[in-house]
């Protein structure tokens, strides 16, 4: 977990603590103890927070991620391209792209994950 998103978790608990009890000193520690229980449980539960680009190298195996790569054309002022990739972990290679971009996983240089797919609304199949 990125310290910074714990420390922002803990000011927002923090705040909305203080609004319910007069102690400062009473709400920072049921804030604090309230955001490592919920830290404590995604972890438990296989879920962790990525914040921002990531160097590729710890990009994880076998699930679709956003990868971007430098790319410098003939010459050409460089610019960031973005492509959804998935890196199959037995096979050490890009697999179940809609696209093939050209590249390798370990071209890129940077990725994030994707955001969660919406819920399907009650009764949708």
């Amino acid at each position: 977990m990125s310290d910074g998103l714990v420390e922002a978790m803990q000011n927002h608990m923090r705040v909305a603590m203080r609004k319910h009890f007069n102690s400062t000193l009473v709400s920072e520690l049921i804030a604090d103890d309230a955001v490592t229980q919920a830290l404590a449980a995604l972890k438990a539960n296989g879920f962790a927070v990525v914040q921002g680009w990531q160097d590729i190298a710890s990009a994880p195996k076998d699930e679709p991620i956003l990868a971007a790569i430098r790319v410098t054309w003939q010459g050409g002022d460089p610019y960031w391209d973005r492509h959804i990739i998935c890196i199959d972990s037995e096979e050490d290679r890009i697999t179940d792209c809609d696209f093939d971009h050209g590249f390798e996983w370990d071209d890129y240089d940077l990725w994030m994950p994707l955001p969660v797919a919406p819920l399907a609304a009650a009764g949708e199949g």
